[in-house]
């Protein structure tokens, strides 16, 4: 699916594409704010960190306060859950956790094969063996 077709199925006009390069302990965020209308590209931030891949969460974290402030967004984080459970994620069972949502949203929601589902609720399951309080595995598992 390309950006077109993702803006029209969220009815959206812009979309915010980023990127992730790493090199060592050193990680390059890159994100670009795009019309997908004409495909011109209204904004383009980057930064690089060099802390461990361990702190990704404190990464993530960082940049989209960062991103939120070049957009003059207000993030609310009460709207989308709680930011100190988030921040204190063990990393490892954070990657099984997008490593399952890589399935269902890059694999199974375009072609809806039964072993996608399985390999998602799999890494879920994972994520979960790791950390048996991650609410958002848990979650997604029982969807």
């Amino acid at each position: 699916m390309n950006l077109t077709e993702i803006a029209r199925e969220l009815d959206v006009a812009h979309i915010l594409d980023g990127s992730i390069q790493a090199q060592g302990n050193r990680l390059q965020v890159i994100a670009e704010l795009i019309n997908v209308n004409d495909s011109s590209i209204l904004g383009s931030w980057k930064r690089t960190y060099d802390n461990k891949l361990a702190d990704v969460l404190t990464i993530q974290d960082d940049f989209s306060q960062f991103i939120a402030e070049k957009l003059k967004i207000r993030f609310d984080i009460g709207k989308f859950g709680n930011a100190e459970a988030i921040k204190h994620a063990n990393p490892e069972a954070y990657d099984y956790y997008l490593k399952g949502m890589n399935f269902i949203t890059s694999r199974y929601e375009s072609t809806y094969d039964e072993k996608d589902f399985q390999a998602a609720l799999s890494m879920f399951q994972r994520a979960l063996d790791i950390n048996p309080d991650y609410a958002q595995a848990y979650a997604q598992k029982k969807q």
